[in-house]
């Protein structure tokens, strides 16, 4: 019998660009992990965005990862022809991925 696993991204100061509550299927007999990858792009135009994401599971049991803390930096880049152009530079630190202690 598959198993299906619920689960979101969420950030600490509850913005996220992430889609919500997604799921994925485990099927009976096969791989029993997934690599589940996220790139939160929420920012604030010329400043620094810190906040920190984590997994969170709400079924089949309820489970979160821990607290990866981020920060993004934009910064308004001239480009080499004159013209003024918006950039965005990021700095994530150290890079590990979230994975809860759920089961399927």
């Amino acid at each position: 019998m598959p198993a299906v696993l619920e689960y979101r991204w969420a950030t600490r100061g509850g913005t996220t660009s992430g889609p919500g509550w997604q799921s994925v299927t485990y099927e009976e007999g096969g791989p029993k992990s997934r690599q589940l990858e996220h790139t939160e792009l929420t920012h604030q135009p010329d400043a620094t965005y810190e906040d920190a994401v984590r997994l969170e599971v709400r079924a089949p049991a309820q489970a979160a990862s821990e607290w990866l803390e981020f920060s993004v930096t934009c910064e308004e880049k001239t480009p080499t022809d004159g013209a003024s152009s918006p950039g965005a530079t990021g700095s994530p630190g150290p890079t590990r991925t979230p994975s809860p202690a759920v089961s399927p």
